[in-house]
């Protein structure tokens, strides 16, 4: 059984997280690689992650809370992390469904 067929037999989300980089440092760079690394390794429920530097953003799938994995993030890196989108994997589809929250503040 793949890892896609998995995430849809046991009802797994996929969440984007955003981080708030103003620049991309190798410093800055390594300290969310560490935490990607770190939340991986946690046990939060947490299947895979997957960090996307040029974007900023880090794509969760597994069984967890994402206001918990956001504040995590947040602890490990300190930088502004919000929640971008959340979609369910169950049954053979996908839904995604934006949180509706600007990732900078603008109307």
């Amino acid at each position: 059984m793949g890892m896609q067929e998995q995430c849809k037999v046991d009802g797994s989300k996929t969440y984007v997280l955003k981080f708030d980089m103003h620049c991309q440092c190798n410093g800055c760079i390594k300290k969310i690689n560490d935490g990607v690394k770190e939340i991986s390794l946690s046990d939060e429920g947490v299947e895979r992650a997957d960090l996307l530097i040029e974007t900023g953003e880090v794509k969760v799938s597994g069984r967890m809370d994402p206001e918990k994995l956001r504040s995590l993030l947040h602890a490990v890196t300190k930088k502004c992390v919000e929640i971008v989108t959340q979609s369910t994997l169950s049954k053979g589809h996908t839904a995604a469904s934006p949180q509706n929250k600007n990732v900078y503040g603008q109307v």
